[in-house]
């Protein structure tokens, strides 16, 4: 599960994610469900900066609690996110993503980044005035605080989901845990 993030933009932020130059992001050290944050979506002219709101309300659901996650292995099947995977995908930008490790006796924070890049690409599908993260099961290193992590996509993989020429077939090889060698520490 992936409920909260970070994000400390700085003057590489444009040109990692390959926008066009823009105002100045604020930082998001504590990115929660049910706040506007940025995200990276394509368009006609190249990648494109917007906001939404991060967690996805069904029409059809009674829940008051809104959708912030969908499994990877399940997106192509679930009517909730079926149709936003074949025509709305997007990035959320991150620097990291905190994790609870519960035990019987104590809950502990984690970070989670790369060490070798200040940011994270993670797989997320927007809807009229929502998103939300897709999850995957953990590589082996971070299973033991957690079994499931957000689907990080590799730079070289982003414009490929980002593009709406990328047919629902073609994406499904991004969908495994493909995350790199992530730094965690408590928190």
């Amino acid at each position: 599960m992936c409920g909260r993030f970070a994000l400390y933009p700085d003057s590489d932020f444009y040109s990692r994610f390959k926008l066009p130059e823009g105002k100045e992001l604020v930082s998001y050290p504590n990115a929660s469900p049910g706040q506007n944050l940025p995200l990276i979506v394509a368009s006609s002219t190249g990648n494109r900066l917007i906001s939404k709101l991060w967690g996805y309300h069904p029409v059809w659901s009674s829940s008051s609690r809104p959708l912030i996650n969908a499994r990877a292995e399940t997106v192509t099947a679930k009517p909730a996110f079926k149709k936003a995977f074949t025509t709305s995908r997007c990035l959320v930008p991150a620097s990291g993503y905190y994790e609870w490790q519960k035990t019987a006796s104590v809950s502990n924070l984690f970070y989670f980044k790369d060490p070798d890049s200040k940011y994270l690409g993670l797989a997320g599908l927007y809807f009229d005035d929502s998103f939300v993260i897709l999850t995957t099961t953990a590589t082996p290193e971070i299973t033991s605080i957690h079994d499931r992590m957000p689907l990080i996509l590799p730079p070289a993989s982003e414009s490929f989901w980002l593009s709406p020429d990328s047919s629902p077939s073609d994406l499904m090889s991004l969908l495994s845990p493909q995350a790199p060698a992530l730094q965690f520490q408590p928190v």
